[in-house]
């Protein structure tokens, strides 16, 4: 299928309820720009959040970000006429990890050995879990379930939602992407050559060109986007919609960094440059 752009989120103007969550952690935090303020549960058990979004929504792409979930953790997504209902839309028992990581150098007293899917170390790193649905729904009313019976944590935590629509544009990027981290560590050097370290986070930056958008409901779209999402609005950067072990290594919610121009190069197309960066 190829990428998909994801905008807007509609979390923006939702009102979220449900499970059990801390009080000093709860999930209104999810709402917030801030991914860093995040939603806590009080233990493994009820961990799922039902959210309105007031009026009726048309919806596609979804994403946890910045959360704790476990290796054999799982989340669900339905879609109903009223809160907690699945009678529009069910999309089943989801792994929260599609990643695969060294599973032919993994040694056998690992912990992980005989999954052989992932390191325990890229667990609580900034990888979301994303899920796009074969096709646009309309709902008022989402629920999310998470299921992490065995976190060592005691608890689940995220720190934003995405839920919205998109687009998918019928011809994918052309040759030329790149994906970067880029890191905010900051480095001094001392007179006799010592470096000293002040270590931070890195972020990812996804830059691509869309070199054949089609000059009519295509190009009104991501014109659209542009628009409204400006360089602070919230992108969902799916790199490959079929492929999501790729799409959670290299896709991530973010925001444009720059506004680039919709050319005509020819009769009937538009092109275009985006450069996203990750959101922490």
């Amino acid at each position: 299928m190829g990428l998909y752009l994801g905008w807007p989120n509609r979390a923006d103007v939702a009102s979220v309820s449900g499970g059990s969550w801390l009080t000093a952690l709860p999930l209104a935090n999810l709402l917030t720009r801030q991914m860093t303020e995040i939603a806590r549960s009080v233990s493994l058990a009820d961990t799922y959040m039902d959210f309105d979004f007031s009026t009726t929504r048309t919806l596609r792409a979804f994403a946890m970000v910045n959360h704790n979930l476990s290796q054999a953790a799982t989340w669900r997504l339905t879609l109903g006429s009223t809160a907690g209902a699945s009678d529009i839309y069910d999309s089943g028992g989801l792994a929260v990890w599609r990643l695969s990581f060294d599973s032919d150098l993994l040694e056998w007293e690992d912990n992980n050995w005989w999954v052989g899917d992932y390191d325990d170390e890229y667990v609580g790193h900034p990888f979301a879990a994303i899920f796009v649905a074969p096709s646009e729904v309309s709902s008022r009313y989402m629920r999310i379930t998470i299921t992490d019976t065995f976190n060592p944590a005691g608890y689940v935590q995220l720190g934003r939602v995405f839920a919205g629509t998109g687009i998918a544009p019928a011809v994918n990027f052309s040759y030329g992407k790149s994906d970067a981290w880029e890191s905010l560590s900051l480095i001094e050097t001392a007179p006799g050559g010592t470096d000293f370290f002040d270590e931070r986070r890195s972020y990812r930056v996804a830059t691509f060109f869309l070199d054949k958008i089609g000059q009519e409901l295509e190009f009104r779209k991501i014109y659209e986007m542009i628009r409204r999402q400006g360089i602070t609005g919230e992108i969902l950067w799916v790199p490959e919609v079929t492929d999501m072990a790729a799409s959670q290594l290299t896709g991530f919610v973010g925001r444009m960094r720059q506004l680039s121009p919709l050319e005509l190069p020819m009769f009937g197309r538009r092109k275009t440059g985006f450069e996203i960066k990750e959101l922490l």
